[in-house]
């Protein structure tokens, strides 16, 4: 089952690979995508967590993740810092993406 899941996986990855947009010109940021720049902390911090959950791609890592806290045999104090330690995780692809574009739009 495991082995079946992991091929699966890798199909779906070649195929979103080889539909990717084969120039810089034709890979256009959507306009939503642009208004992450002029969000503070906690709003890109509360976006990411809704991406990440809604983002089929991460459910495998999210639902490990998950069996893994609660299987620990932790309190529940541990159990939600460990979720939240795992969401920080995360966050930090949209956090630094955010700081670094930062900068360039206050120039433009």
């Amino acid at each position: 089952m495991g082995l079946a899941l992991g091929v699966l996986l890798v199909l779906f990855g070649l195929r979103v690979w080889r539909r990717r947009p084969s120039g810089a010109s034709q890979a256009r940021l959507p306009k939503w995508m642009a208004t992450i720049d002029r969000l503070t902390p906690s709003k890109v911090f509360g976006l990411a967590v809704a991406l990440a959950a809604l983002n089929a791609k991460n459910a495998p890592l999210t639902i490990a993740a998950g069996a893994s806290i609660a299987s620990a045999g932790l309190p529940v104090g541990q159990q939600i810092a460990s979720l939240a330690t795992f969401v920080l995780i995360g966050s930090l692809g949209l956090l630094a993406r955010r700081r670094h574009l930062r900068p360039h739009v206050l120039n433009s």
